[in-house]
């Protein structure tokens, strides 16, 4: 068995105290260390749920990330980097001294729920959308010998409870030249700490998370114009804000629209291509500004004549 057990203790009063199983809800089986491990040790002690496998990232700025997923989920690292504005290259697994630091979990025993040891909210949990269509899943307690079923909305109050950063992702819904859709700074970014497991840069240098965060002008939760990383659209507000401006102009024209049913639709056609033709630069902007965020590049106050400033 590998694992902290009062971690374990830990995490079964937090679940009693939310009414969401106890020291009953823990299974025990055989002690594993891979996914195949887990899923053939759960089916061997009748563990109910869909067993999850756990990754501990970490990005070249100083960002960890847990990605829990289904045991045959493929997890690319090079798009999911892209979609994080790290780079295709710049996600990596992480090291276990961190992850023992900031969620006390040793190799083969993670789990989402060691959320509720990492204070300084300095991990992100990206979670598998395909698990919410799941009657359970099935988490480790924090040993590598225990598992918990949960119901996917019975693990979100307990992240919620947690105060963990947590984020649904769909792992096959990127497409190569689509933007970064999951850009978003970890709290250690936010705060200028020190990356976990790394010694502080030389003041006024870029090493490290607290060198990037000086080099950046300082920033703060709430996105303000001092912050050079504020989150990126998604990939979907261009394309709303389009439709949304034509709804508006419809809304305008009221009964000055022509009434012949094939003038409509080419009017509405028309509209929607001016739209999108005008929101263009807008996209652009959105999506040179992910690229910088990966770089590590300030944001400019004008990017393709556009200013960008939301």
């Amino acid at each position: 068995m590998a694992g902290d057990e009062g971690k374990r203790a830990e995490v079964v009063a937090r679940l009693e105290g939310l009414r969401l199983g106890g020291a009953s809800a823990v299974h025990v089986h055989a002690a594993c260390s891979t996914a195949d491990e887990l899923v053939a040790a759960c089916a061997a002690a009748g563990v109910p749920g869909t067993p999850v496998k756990n990754l501990f990232l970490a990005d070249k700025k100083g960002g960890c990330y847990v990605v829990t997923a289904r045991p045959d989920a493929a997890v690319d690292l090079g798009a999911l980097g892209t979609r994080l504005g790290v780079g295709k290259s710049g996600l990596r697994l992480g090291k276990e001294e961190v992850m023992v630091e900031l969620l006390g979990c040793p190799q083969g025993c993670l789990t989402p729920l060691a959320a509720m040891f990492d204070s300084g909210r300095r991990v992100r949990l990206l979670l598998d959308a395909g698990l919410r269509g799941v009657a359970q899943l099935s988490a480790h307690a924090m040993t590598n010998d225990t598992s918990v079923p949960l119901a996917p909305q019975a693990l979100e109050a307990f992240l919620d409870a947690a105060h963990a950063d947590y984020t649904w992702v769909d792992l096959d819904a990127w497409a190569p030249g689509q933007m970064p859709d999951l850009i978003r700074e970890t709290a250690a970014a936010k705060e200028g700490k020190e990356a976990p497991g790394k010694k502080a840069g030389k003041k006024g240098g870029g090493g490290g998370a607290e060198g990037a965060g000086a080099g950046a002008g300082g920033r703060d939760k709430a996105g303000s114009a001092a912050d050079p990383f504020a989150p990126a659209p998604t990939a979907d507000s261009v394309p709303r804000a389009s439709e949304d401006v034509v709804a508006a102009v419809l809304a305008a024209l009221g009964d000055r629209l022509p009434a012949d049913a094939a003038r409509d639709a080419a009017l509405l056609e028309a509209l929607r291509a001016e739209a999108a033709r005008v929101l263009q630069p807008l996209k652009n902007a959105a999506y040179a500004r992910g690229l910088r965020h990966g770089k590590g590049v300030p944001r400019q106050p004008h990017v393709n004549g556009v200013l960008w400033n939301p």
